[in-house]
């Protein structure tokens, strides 16, 4: 786990993403990546816009991580961690390298379950698999976690849907919301964040919204990736 408390390690975490504008380049590159991880994780199945910029996202704060707290990337799979298989692997930023086996990720991620049960697992009324956050950051006092959110170009924010997303993760002694806002998403939707910010605030959570701009996102399907000016396909 991280030697800092959940309050430490978020506000450390947020300058690292709340600025972020992403390249083409580097969706492009993640997106490649992504196609050829989905034979091995997915069965060839498509992988959606959120597992791209979950893949971008870990890289850019794996990177951090590493930097802010001289971590060997060998360390990684303590401090953070989720069960998704294929945004583990996505590593495009030339000035670090986190690719770990699979396995250290899954036993690793194994061992959170075990310490931290229901607020890794966690059980939700009427579904019958536990749900879990996107990204888990595991602090001295507790957890931060991650939920993350595409908006794509003309789409506003789902209010309602996501601040009952984020109400489960309650318990946790951090939590961020990060959405990716594609080019063209952005009128209403800093407002949108904020709405949500203060639904949970209200309710006692302690939660942020952070936005993330960069270009549009096409989901990965079977077939080949080619560029097409601003948009990727």
């Amino acid at each position: 786990m991280f030697p800092v408390t959940a309050q430490h390690l978020a506000e450390d975490v947020v300058p690292a993403l709340d600025p972020w504008v992403v390249s083409a380049t580097e969706v492009l590159a993640a997106r490649r990546t992504v196609k050829a991880l989905q034979a091995q994780y997915q069965k060839g199945r498509p992988a959606g816009q959120e597992c791209v910029f979950e893949g971008l996202l870990r890289c850019r704060l794996t990177a951090h991580i590493m930097s802010a707290f001289a971590a060997h990337k060998s360390k990684l799979p303590s401090l953070l961690n989720s069960s998704h298989t294929v945004s583990r692997h996505v590593c495009i930023a030339k000035q670090h390298d986190h690719v770990i086996p699979n396995q250290d990720w899954k036993s690793a991620f194994e061992q959170a379950i075990k310490t931290y049960g229901t607020l890794v697992d966690i059980p939700v009324p009427g579904i019958q698999n536990p749900c879990r956050a996107d990204l888990y950051c595991f602090a001295s006092d507790g957890i931060v976690s991650l939920e993350l959110k595409y908006v794509g170009p003309g789409q506003l924010l789902n209010v309602p849907n996501t601040v009952a997303q984020m109400r489960r993760y309650r318990h946790h002694k951090r939590s961020l919301l990060v959405v990716y806002a594609a080019e063209l998403s952005r009128v209403g939707l800093e407002e949108s964040v904020r709405e949500v910010e203060g639904d949970l605030k209200r309710r006692g959570q302690e939660a942020k919204g952070l936005i993330v701009r960069g270009p549009e996102i096409v989901r990965v399907e079977a077939t080949g990736i080619t560029g097409n000016g601003g948009h990727l396909k």
